[in-house]
């Protein structure tokens, strides 16, 4: 009988809506909005389960779809469509326009569950809890890593390399949400002695993780969110505040120490951050974003007006920087700056009255009632967001947009609605329209990826071919169909090298930018004795990526074979100019003509001397966090026969930064030295150098799409 009672009198509404809140918080944060995520059809299938959900009671209950939707909003959504409609990639720029649409959707989806019998504590809870989890896997990392290099460096416990996680601007906005939640919840109303010291432990928590990001960029929100939730509990008790200012002010010596006090710790928290900030992966402070925001502002100069189309920032960066050298990136790192690249003036100026308008709605709830909990977690969240926003972009990986969505769906107050005419949900009907036509396009795709990967080639090139009936805007489609052609001519070329020719041609029709496919077609060409057209085709992707050592060792190969000697001399001296010989193997010995190109290059370009011990030793005390100097020390000591001395930086340099993949190359082969072994270090060739994968993150970050194996062709 007392269970009965004791069963009765649990607070089931609690469970059920602050679990249903992690559940929910954790599936979009975690799962749905990510990367991985996104690419996932069975996510898709869920996402739109939900959608259609919502949707469903919105339209036999419009009583229930009250969100605060003004015609800002419609301004941004028809600057964002005209974008789109003159984007240089409209099938990408649409995928976009739905994730952007979603978001509205989770915004308008939160505000309504806001307003119902649902408490918003218990809502703040499951957000809350999924950051416990969120942290969990965080410091398992970190500790991971810790535990790792007492291994390596058993005397070091404050390590001489820094820690950095690898999604570190992912990572550091999450961070800073559940900072502000946390935040304003430890000092909004009374709470028990333990509920304190939890909320507490949670907060110091979230800040250490968010100073080992070293994201400078999140640091700048963390510091605007917290000076704004101060401006807003000084507004909140102002008259506390006059009272005290008014005491202070007849002891100014106490300002004074206090004022001292308040800079000591600010130079000490300055002094710590700029130590953590001086990662190899940062560049200055002043000029770390020019090599993304020049191209960016080139590109806006343009096309002022409507841009060149959201999610298009990728292509704009692989036209104006040579990749490789460089790494392929798929935002501007700035959303104001990538607003006006994507979406131009017209989606700018709309965007920016969308935030003051949601600004300036959230302060006057707040003069109405300073008290006001979710209004102060909203603007302080939205602030830190805006901040870290000038620096970075968050709508590639929208779980971070969508986090700080719901705190704003929880923060507005339902609009006003007329009985006799009640809102509809009309816009976001086109929403489960583009997710179930983007579910059927993919479906073919996602199972020939899923039979490539099972090396059935000839099943997955009828499934690509569906693929590109139904979906035959999309550029990645028709170059994994290619791809696919090229494996299968291998073995049959009579049959399928025209195919992969005919299928990379309509690729580059529909993205030229990306000098892999012109690479590709040109060794298809080659495969099919065309040897002028694979000349022009491979001159063509050097001319979009000067700095690929690749294309040039493959141009040289090409031209020998065709006989033309010349071509074949200069393409291997570009080839020598940007890679060492060290990882070509036995190519240069193979013919004597090799051999002679060889000589006279390194006749021409004669080796400076070796570095002396104590010039290495200072590069590694300069630069402790890169693997290159380790590198370099490390040989010299096995060089000189001091293998003592070469073990325990080995062990650490697997901790370093590694600029380029050939470093983690050298570092296995000095390994494989010091342990005298025979067995090879097995490593490819591809497109970023000597590596262990054939694989570019050009399809992922800009077509959402996994790929197959198959990445770049050789001769």
């Amino acid at each position: 009988m007392t269970v009965l009672n004791q069963f009765k009198k649990t607070d089931w509404s609690f469970i059920t809506q602050t679990g249903l809140a992690f559940l929910g918080s954790t599936y979009l944060f975690l799962f749905a909005g990510t990367l991985p995520g996104l690419m996932n059809i069975n996510f898709q299938l869920i996402n739109l389960v939900i959608v259609l959900f919502f949707l469903t009671v919105w339209i036999l209950k419009p009583e229930r779809f009250t969100p605060s939707f003004h015609t800002i909003f419609l301004l941004w959504s028809a600057a964002y469509l005209i974008s789109v409609v003159f984007s240089i990639d409209p099938r990408r720029s649409i995928d976009q326009f739905g994730l952007m649409l979603g978001g509205a959707f989770i915004f308008c989806a939160t505000n309504t569950l806001a307003h119902t019998k649902i408490r918003k504590s218990n809502l703040y809870l499951g957000l809350s809890l999924t950051g416990i989890i969120f942290m969990f896997y965080a410091w398992f990392d970190f500790l991971n890593w810790y535990r790792l290099w007492l291994q390596a460096a058993p005397q070091e416990w404050i390590p001489s390399i820094l820690y950095r996680p690898e999604i570190a601007n992912v990572i550091a906005p999450l961070l800073n949400l559940y900072i502000v939640i946390t935040l304003v919840s430890l000092f909004s109303g009374k709470h028990h002695r333990f509920k304190i010291i939890l909320l507490s432990i949670y907060l110091l928590s979230a800040l250490f993780l968010l100073y080992l990001t070293s994201s400078r960029g999140g640091w700048i929100g963390a510091v605007a969110a917290i000076i704004c939730f101060i401006l807003l509990k000084v507004y909140e008790h102002r008259a506390s505040t006059k009272f005290v200012l008014r005491r202070f002010k007849n002891r100014p010596w106490i300002l004074a120490l206090g004022g001292l006090g308040v800079l000591l710790i600010l130079t000490g928290f300055v002094f710590v951050l700029m130590a953590q900030s001086s990662h190899p992966t940062h560049g200055a402070i002043l000029t770390s974003r020019q090599g993304f925001w020049q191209p960016a502002f080139q590109e806006f100069l343009n096309d002022p007006l409507t841009g060149t189309g959201s999610f298009t920032y990728g292509t704009t960066f692989i036209t104006h920087q040579s990749v490789p050298f460089e790494f392929i990136y798929a935002h501007a790192h700035g959303t104001p700056v990538n607003l006006l690249t994507e979406i131009g003036l017209l989606g700018f100026i709309a965007a920016s009255l969308l935030l003051g308008s949601v600004v300036l709605s959230l302060l006057h709830h707040l003069r109405k009632d300073p008290h006001n909990m979710p209004a102060q977690i909203g603007l302080t969240a939205l602030t830190a967001i805006s901040f870290h926003a000038i620096f970075d972009c968050f709508h590639l990986e929208p779980s971070i947009l969508w986090f700080l969505l719901i705190l704003l769906g929880l923060a507005f107050p339902p609009a006003p609605i007329t009985p006799l005419k009640p809102s509809k949900p009309w816009l976001f009907i086109l929403l489960p329209v583009l997710m179930v036509v983007n579910i059927w396009m993919q479906i073919p795709y996602q199972t020939a990826l899923r039979l490539a990967n099972h090396n059935q080639w000839q099943e997955a090139v009828s499934y690509y071919e569906k693929a590109v009936q139904r979906d035959p805007w999309l550029a990645i489609n028709h170059q994994q169909l290619g791809l696919a052609y090229a494996v299968l001519a291998e073995q049959q070329p009579e049959v399928y090298v025209d195919k992969a020719i005919t299928s990379m041609q309509r690729t580059i029709e529909l993205d030229p930018a990306w000098s892999l496919n012109h690479y590709n077609l040109g060794i298809l060409y080659a495969r099919s004795g065309k040897y002028d057209s694979a000349q022009a085709a491979i001159n063509t992707a050097i001319q979009k990526a000067p700095n690929a050592a690749l294309y040039y060792f493959e141009l040289g190969k090409i031209c020998e074979i065709a006989l033309d000697l010349a071509c074949a001399q200069q393409a291997y001296r570009d080839y020598l100019d940007l890679q060492s010989a060290a990882f070509d193997g036995t190519f240069w010995q193979e013919t004597a003509y090799r051999q002679g190109v060889l000589a006279a290059w390194q006749k021409s370009n004669p080796q400076p001397p070796p570095l002396t011990l104590s010039v290495l030793q200072e590069n590694l005390k300069r630069a402790p966090n890169r693997m290159t100097a380790y590198n370099d020390l490390i040989e010299y000591y096995l060089d000189h026969d001091q293998p003592s001395l070469a073990q325990p930086l080995m062990a650490k340099a697997g901790f370093s930064f590694a600029g380029k993949p050939e470093e983690i190359i050298q570092l296995d082969l000095l390994k494989a030295r010091l342990r005298d072994s025979e067995k090879e270090v097995v490593y490819v060739r591809s497109l970023f150098g000597p590596s262990y994968t054939t694989s570019t993150p050009y399809e992922m970050k800009l077509f959402r799409r996994r790929v197959h194996g198959v990445a770049l062709l050789l001769n």
